[in-house]
This record gives C-alpha cells, sequence and structure tokens, in this order.
C-alpha cells in the first residue's frame, strides 16, 4: 500500500467506520457484509479500480482487496463507478400513500428517510421501498436508482413526495419543476421572530470547506427564491412560519433561514443550541432534543397528466 492523495473531483457516496468486532477481516469481506447491494467480487473489482479508499489516522492509502481492516479505521467507497456496481435492492417497507391513480401517487415521506440511493445510503432509501412494492411499474427516466422520483426531500425533511409510474407522466411533471410553476408549501419552526413577512433572493452553491453544507452566495451557483410569513410567536424564542419555495435547490428553506439569522429548530447543519432559560423543562427537552429539523412540506400543487 502506498500513500494517496485524494482526487478532489470524487464524492464519497459511502463511509464505513471499522469496529473492534471486525477487526483483522479481510477489507473485500468486510464491505460486502455492511453494504449488502455489493458482492464480494463487485467489491474487489471497485478496489482494483482504485475507487476505494482506507483512511488509517493520518494516512489515505490504496488498499487490496486482502488489506486486513483495523479498529477505527474508515472505509471510503467513491461515487465514481460505485452506482454502476450496486444491485438495487426491494426492501419491504411501510408508505404511506395520500393519492394514487393510474399515472402517478402521492407520499407522505416521514422524516430520517433517504429519498433514492447515494451518499452513505443505498439499501434501505424511499426508492427501495417503492421497487418492493411496484416492481418495474415506475417511470425510468433517471434510471433504477430513481425510478419514479421526479423530486426529492431531504432525508430529515417530511411530506408530500409526488411518484411517476410511466416516463410521459414523469417528463411531464418535471417541466413543471423545471418552469418553476409547481406549488410547494412547508411550515417550519425557526429560532427567534422574523419580520412578519419576508422574500429572499440568493446564489446558492456548495460550500468548498465542508460538501455536505450549501451556502448562500451573491452571484455563484443557482438563484432561489424562498418567501415566507409568521403564522406565530412564541414570546421572543422561536416561530411558525409558512414557506413557499418558487426554486427548488438543494437545503434552500434551511440555507436561506439561516442566513436571514433564523434557522429551522432541530437542524444539525445549519442550526445551533440556543440558551433558553425561561421555558418549562418540558418545552426545552422537546426543542433541544430535535434530532431533525422542524421542517414539513404540505402542499404540492401541479397539474395532473390527465388535465386536473
Amino acid at each position: 500500500m502506498a500513500n494517496v492523495k485524494v482526487q478532489p473531483t470524487l464524492e464519497p457516496i459511502i463511509k464505513l467506520k471499522v469496529s473492534s468486532v471486525d477487526n483483522g477481516n479481510r477489507l473485500d469481506v468486510f464491505i460486502a457484509k455492511n453494504v449488502p447491494a455489493l458482492s464480494r467480487a463487485k467489491v474487489q473489482k471497485l478496489i482494483e479500480s482504485n475507487y476505494i479508499e482506507v483512511l488509517h489516522g493520518a494516512e489515505t492509502v490504496l488498499p487490496k482487496s486482502d488489506y486486513k481492516v483495523k479498529a477505527d479505521d474508515v472505509i471510503i467507497l467513491h461515487e465514481t463507478n460505485i452506482t454502476a456496481e450496486l444491485d438495487l435492492v426491494a426492501t419491504p417497507m411501510p408508505i404511506q400513500i395520500l393519492y394514487e391513480d393510474d399515472k402517478l401517487l402521492l407520499i407522505n415521506k416521514p422524516w430520517g428517510l433517504v429519498v433514492h440511493p447515494g451518499a452513505g445510503n443505498v439499501t434501505n432509501t424511499l426508492v427501495n421501498g417503492l421497487i418492493y412494492k411496484y416492481g418495474k411499474g415506475l417511470s425510468g427516466v433517471n434510471g433504477e436508482f430513481r425510478a419514479g422520483i421526479v423530486h426529492r426531500l431531504d432525508k430529515d425533511t417530511s411530506g408530500i413526495l409526488v411518484v411517476a409510474k410511466d416516463d410521459t407522466t414523469h417528463n411531464f411533471l418535471a417541466k413543471q419543476f423545471q418552469e418553476h410553476s409547481i406549488v410547494r408549501k412547508y411550515r417550519a419552526l425557526v429560532w427567534g421572530v422574523p419580520k412578519a413577512f419576508g422574500e429572499i433572493t440568493t446564489h446558492i452553491t456548495r460550500n468548498e470547506s465542508n460538501r455536505q453544507k450549501m451556502v448562500t452566495h451573491s452571484s455563484k451557483g443557482k438563484i432561489a427564491t424562498t418567501m415566507y410569513k409568521v403564522i406565530e410567536s412564541y414570546g421572543n424564542y422561536f416561530s411558525l412560519i409558512d414557506v413557499s419555495l418558487k426554486t427548488g435547490r438543494t437545503h434552500q428553506i434551511r440555507v436561506h433561514m439561516a442566513a436571514l439569522g433564523h434557522a429551522i429548530v432541530g437542524d444539525p447543519l445549519y442550526g445551533k443550541k440556543h440558551k433558553i432559560v425561561k421555558l418549562s423543562p418540558l418545552i426545552l427537552n422537546l426543542i433541544n432534543g430535535l434530532s431533525h429539523q422542524a421542517l414539513h412540506a404540505y402542499k404540492l400543487g401541479f397539474i395532473h397528466p390527465n388535465g386536473q
């Protein structure tokens, strides 16, 4: 093994940390055990193609298949060519269907559920559940790993999501999203008390120092517009707001509200802990105990392919 410099163009799709239980196991065996969508033979192929790295302390190495993993090693599988080797695993899971016909379905996605395989989750996503329930009865415009998926919600954002059953429906809906004619409304609990209503328009781009985060920018990235109004405030501590989107960028509401100084309560990426001493212990425990952002997509308006 030799030290290597991480290629900045590669994005990690999976990160695995080795526990003491797996200390001394072969790398290919360890990965195949922890990523059911990858067979051992496919893992070996990825290792040979240098798409898998091992972080061992301060050392980064390109390993061989027989590398013996050590406790606290971090195994990184990079996105380039990984999805081509994955097997899509049909996974039974409860799916709350709000509406369904022969063209599409509307579901209520719970927080904590990733929409499609990628970025560290390849088996327990909504697509895995949809494939289990509908098989090939979903649109294939974006490939099997995004079967039926016209748009996304963040993992820890709950709410309405539309799924297309055929390519014609998918393209019809996708055009409305591209033209920003879709009506999308959210409810969010934010820190502090914003102005009664407002609109924020900025460019949104990826944070260069933290690739998991997005940031506002004066010119770099894609233009994004968020509108909100305050429904109710609770002292000077936090407010319930109604949010409308003119665009749909990654983390848009979370980034814009944080930029206004009113981050969404419970947001681990863009928010921060607030010290509030005048609220009851019960409320404090509920607010500070949130493991996800208090953000819910409650309305999705579009023209149905049948013209409804």
